[in-house]
């Protein structure tokens, strides 16, 4: 799951609904939805999750969409 995941889904749904409509996308949770791999040791470092949690946060900008990552 990343940031070009994301603008496909949301993309598709403006197709689908022929609106340019705002939305939210909820990710639950953090570790199994956005980190993987080597990234999934670094949920306690700063400057590593700012990094990964950079694109979906310029997403949303853009988008005006909500995106709601949850850790638990």
């Amino acid at each position: 799951l990343n940031a070009d995941f994301l603008r496909q889904k949301i993309e598709a749904v403006h197709v689908r609904s022929s609106s340019k409509d705002r939305g939210i996308i909820v990710i639950d949770g953090l570790r199994t939805g956005l980190l993987n791999g080597e990234a999934a040791n670094v949920e306690n470092d700063s400057a590593s999750m700012s990094r990964i949690l950079r694109p979906i946060r310029n997403l949303a900008r853009e988008t005006g969409w909500v995106i709601l990552v949850l850790h638990h």
